[in-house]
């Protein structure tokens, strides 16, 4: 079993390893983990939460693998959504499954680099198209993150502490077809990782850069 992990770590990554790091400082490979963060509107009030648990952590040398179920909760602590991501590592290089909808397997793959610089392109474009109901009617859906680079270095502070890290914009996008009818949506975001550490901070704007709302660590016990 262990052999399979780092066979299927090394092809989800390929053979770069970069340095002799380790992923275990990654809340992501944290046993029995509670991660929180708050959601706030453009106001920057309280409007949810959502919170994660680590599981099914396997562990090789320099590589880890493990699953991120979370919660989404809003200002009345009413569930909204359910999800979960895997997380895999090979030398503080980090990679997140994320699902797209409620589509089984759907899922787009984010990379974090182990080393960044301003200016530095991460990953290639994604783009991926699905249908889904809404109402009564079919919807063709099309979905895409787009020129995804760092552009900056950053102290985040939060209440679950002070982190250094790399400021990573993006843009994503969607695309519905509803009856004929192409409504598009499309959003700029912002994101604060911590390398060795994870993702502390999100923001979320329109297109034409005001801010609509944020998601920032508030703790890891």
């Amino acid at each position: 079993m262990r052999a399979y992990f780092i066979f299927v770590v090394y092809i989800i990554f390929g053979n770069t390893c970069l340095s002799a790091q380790g992923c275990s400082d990654f809340y992501y490979f944290r046993k029995d983990t509670e991660v929180v963060f708050l959601h706030y509107d453009a106001k920057g009030n309280v409007s949810g939460k959502d919170i994660g648990n680590t599981r099914n952590i396997n562990k090789g040398e320099n590589m880890a693998l493990s699953e991120y179920p979370t919660i989404t909760y809003n200002a009345d602590s009413k569930t909204k959504a359910e999800f979960s991501q895997q997380v895999f590592c090979i030398n503080n290089n980090l990679k997140i499954n994320f699902p797209v909808s409620d589509i089984p397997g759907f899922t787009i793959s984010l990379s974090y680099p182990s080393e960044m610089k301003i200016g530095q392109e991460i990953g290639k474009d994604v783009r991926k198209s699905f249908k889904m109901r809404v109402g009564d009617k079919e919807t063709d859906i099309l979905f895409s993150i787009t020129n995804r680079k760092v552009i900056g270095q950053e102290t985040v502070k939060t209440s679950a502490g002070e982190f250094k890290s790399e400021k990573i914009q993006y843009n994503l996008n969607f695309e519905y077809n509803i009856a004929g009818i192409s409504i598009p949506l499309q959003k700029k975001i912002w994101e604060w990782f911590s390398p060795g550490y994870g993702i502390v901070k999100t923001e979320f704007y329109t297109k034409d850069g005001i801010l609509e709302k944020a998601s920032v660590l508030s703790s890891v016990n």
